[in-house]
């Protein structure tokens, strides 16, 4: 008897996680209607200084040290100073982080404003796959709306 009910538990819950694993995370990220999306111009995150616009101002995104799963990744965001360019008018910067190839949970930062730029650390959870898909979603913030960036990128076990 215990058994069967073993039997009939698997058949019950392995269906269950399946769908957490895969469609809830289609639910969680959805894209968030009440913020204005903006241009990562197919920048590698991570690989590269990326550049975002917000009404005439350019910011530079980098990732200072090298990262792999487990390991916190530095995250620096500060204004592309031109001629003519005004200072920086953000309010903040909130990155969230969340697994795209399965549910990892949710790993996100708030940015902190220190000698001219925004800087904040955030950690890259394990995983045990060989290779895992993320989805970082970068939000600035100024006075009148939230602007969000979104990049994947590909994280591969050492």
């Amino acid at each position: 008897m215990k058994s069967k009910f073993l039997i009939l538990l698997a058949i019950i819950s392995f269906p269950l996680l399946y769908w957490f694993s895969n469609g809830a995370a289609e639910l969680i990220l959805a894209n968030d209607t009440s913020a204005i999306p903006i241009s990562n111009n197919a920048c590698q995150f991570g690989q590269e200084v990326c550049e975002v616009s917000i009404e005439q101002q350019v910011y530079l995104v980098s990732v200072v040290n090298d990262f792999s799963a487990g390991q916190a990744i530095q995250i620096e965001v500060e204004p592309k100073l031109s001629a003519g360019s005004k200072r920086d008018a953000l309010e903040g910067v909130h990155f969230l982080l969340q697994g795209k190839t399965m549910y990892m949970g949710i790993s996100e930062t708030q940015l902190q404003y220190v000698d001219g730029k925004w800087v904040g650390i955030l950690r890259i959870p394990f995983c045990t796959t060989e290779v895992m898909l993320w989805q970082l979603d970068m939000t600035l913030q100024d006075s009148d709306n939230n602007h969000v960036a979104r990049y994947e990128f590909e994280v591969r076990q050492k």
